[in-house]
């Protein structure tokens, strides 16, 4: 997966797009963080999920429903179930 963005500070962002070409964006100085929303009920109305609750520290990673070590794991609590002797 390409990575456009090659560098990033508080007010600026360098990035190079699919042609190679390599570009700033500057934030505007007098920039303040509004919500056009209403948080709360936005919350209420949708699950949290995705990227988000990685980016407000919910969740340490996501990963695909079915993992091919999530089965291997699995088998192996099942062996391990059937072999113990009580």
């Amino acid at each position: 997966m390409p990575q456009y963005v090659i560098s990033q500070s508080p007010h600026r962002v360098v990035l190079r797009n699919f042609e190679g070409v390599i570009t700033t964006y500057t934030e505007p100085e007098n920039y303040t963080h509004e919500l056009c929303y209403d948080e709360e009920k936005f919350e209420k109305m949708y699950e949290i999920s995705g990227v988000y609750m990685l980016d407000e520290g919910l969740k340490m990673s996501l990963e695909p429903s079915h993992l091919a070590r999530h089965e291997r794991n699995r088998k192996r609590a099942e062996a391990e179930g059937k072999n113990k002797k009580c």
